[in-house]
């Protein structure tokens, strides 16, 4: 049977978890826009050479990069554009 001590732990620490801003949990570190942002000029140097396909799967690897930011996202908007 768990001690009292152990119960008042997981009380305090569920609650933090319940009242932690959801952007500090869900956001995307800034180092994943640093990668997309990579994709989306490896992606253009691949246009600009006439690569196509490899300039798509780039793309690709950019939108499973920002799948998880918001639609309204700079990058985001930019890669889909592309």
């Amino acid at each position: 049977m768990p001690s009292k001590q152990s119960k008042q732990f997981f009380c305090l620490f569920f609650s933090f978890l319940v009242f932690l801003p959801p952007q500090v949990v869900f956001s995307q570190p800034s180092s994943y826009n640093s990668q997309a942002l990579d994709f989306l000029k490896l992606s253009e140097r691949h246009i600009e050479q006439e690569n196509f396909r490899a300039a798509i799967a780039t793309l690709n690897q950019a939108m499973g990069i920002l799948k998880e930011t918001s639609r309204n996202h700079p990058l985001r908007i930019q890669v889909e554009k592309q």
